[in-house]
């Protein structure tokens, strides 16, 4: 910006605070740092998707429904799938209640595995609903055109309390041999975000997971490089645009940075899903501006898979479908994958990236110092978050927050949309002894349900999702 234009710019600003110093207009952020009202153009530093074009548009699958309703959604403008089973981190208390290898391969019905990429979730459940799909797999005998298996044993860790091994080394191998398209782990930071975690928060603690999933894959004789392509990071997108930008972008400049100490060279994979956590259950309809400005953010931050939840969480076919849409309009109106990184080069966007990357990092280091398995059994990232929910809540108490829909501009009559809730299949035996992929595949072929073909998990202290607005919501 040139001189006369900065002068122009406070002259107005300082008529518009009437004598209020211009430092009012300051932005203070909830990572400890804050930023100016007026940033000059810098020098671009690109830190988008690779190459420019289109996110995958991926469809939640979170609802028992009929198999019509699910190839439905890949007819209607959805690229992908994300089967979310019930008890997972991102299940929200529904979640399929899908149990068996020959109920799945009824759910996808006539799905054609060699065309849809297929995304799972199922938390401290990954390793056995990996076992269902490789039995419906194998039932099919197709190839499948993309698997990403979706392990972390992490971010189920903090949002349920249970840490569980899972194969990922054995299912990285497995991927290998048969020249699999897709990904086996991933270093998921939402559910530190749904809990109320700050953006450096989620960032550092995805960070540290693909960390953890790299040190133990190369200690499992994998190479770095196979180790980083198999490994998949998982953020969220909110309603708070240029955060959520500076934030994916972030992302990609750490993970270059880990990646390279370990001696890769592997572009990052970024699955962006929009935050629940911001979303309001009275009055859902301005959920929709929410998702619009959470989706375009991870579109324009660089996301390369996203999934926008439904605005309402009661299971409507029209929220599905909107979810679904709001990214095509993006996409084939706004034309938002033309360029791979169009905030590059926004002395606002830079500035933020700058200083979000620089607190993630810091807290990255403190957690790879310890390890974030111990760190989580230990509980120091479970305070650490919960200092943050506190700070956020009193902000909202205060007056010093609000939310449009909630406690401003409350709808005149109760809209409430109730969630769906379900209960996750209980273990019908034991687990089988032997964990590996093939066994528990095999298992799953001969009927075994998904809740026994997972090891017993540990207990940790869990800190589970929840809505920023859900209290203020009770009281009404």
């Amino acid at each position: 910006m040139d001189q006369a234009a900065h002068d122009a710019w406070m002259g107005l600003a300082q008529k518009a605070l009437k004598g209020a110093p211009l430092d009012t207009l300051n932005t203070a952020f909830p990572d400890g740092f804050t930023l100016g009202p007026l940033h000059a153009p810098m020098s671009p530093v690109y830190s988008g998707r690779p190459v420019a074009g289109p996110w995958r548009v991926v469809q939640r699958i979170a609802h028992d429904q009929p198999p019509s309703k699910v190839v439905a959604e890949l007819m209607n403008g959805a690229d992908a799938l994300s089967l979310v089973f019930a008890g997972a981190p991102d299940a929200f208390g529904a979640g399929l209640t899908t149990a068996t290898a020959d109920e799945l391969d009824t759910l996808l019905g006539e799905v054609m595995l060699d065309h849809c990429p297929i995304y799972l979730s199922a938390g401290a459940r990954g390793a056995g609903a990996a076992a269902l799909l490789s039995a419906v797999v194998a039932k099919r005998r197709t190839l499948p055109r993309e698997l990403h298996l979706g392990l972390d044993p992490y971010g189920a860790a903090l949002a349920t309390g249970q840490l569980v091994a899972l194969p990922i080394a054995d299912a990285v191998e497995a991927a290998e041999t048969h020249d699999l398209e897709g990904t086996i782990a991933l270093a998921d930071g939402r559910p530190v975000a749904e809990a109320g975690g700050t953006p450096a928060q989620e960032l550092a603690f995805a960070l540290a997971a693909f960390a953890g999933h790299m040190e133990d894959l190369i200690d499992a004789g994998i190479d770095p490089g196979t180790a980083a392509r198999r490994t998949a990071m998982a953020l969220s997108a909110s309603q708070d645009q240029f955060t959520s930008i500076a934030k994916l972008r972030a992302a990609r400049r750490l993970h270059a940075m880990v990646v390279e100490a370990f001696g890769a060279n592997t572009a990052l994979q970024l699955w962006v899903t929009t935050q629940r956590r911001m979303l309001s259950h009275t009055d859902p309809t301005t959920n929709l501006l929410r998702l619009t400005i959470a989706a375009f953010s991870a579109g324009v931050g660089g996301a390369d898979a996203v999934t926008v939840l439904p605005y309402a969480p009661d299971g409507r076919q029209l929220a599905s479908r909107m979810g679904r849409n709001i990214q095509r309009l993006l996409l084939e109106e706004s034309h938002l994958g033309v360029i791979a990184d169009p905030a590059a080069g926004s002395g606002a966007v830079e500035a933020l990236t700058d200083e979000i990357a620089a607190a993630a990092w810091a807290k990255f280091q403190t957690l790879s110092h310890v390890g974030l398995r111990q760190s989580l059994m230990g509980g120091t990232v479970q305070s650490d978050i919960a200092a943050s929910v506190d700070a956020e809540a009193a902000a909202l108490n205060e007056g010093e927050r609000t939310i449009v829909g909630v406690t401003k501009f409350p709808p005149p009559n109760d809209q409430s949309a109730s969630p769906i809730l379900v209960d996750a299949p209980q273990p019908t035996g034991a687990p089988p002894p032997d964990h590996s992929v093939r066994a528990l595949t095999i298992a799953a072929t001969m009927g075994a349900s998904i809740a026994d073909l997972n090891q017993p998990p540990a207990s940790v202290r869990s800190l589970p999702p929840t809505r920023l607005s859900a209290a203020q919501e009770d009281a009404r």
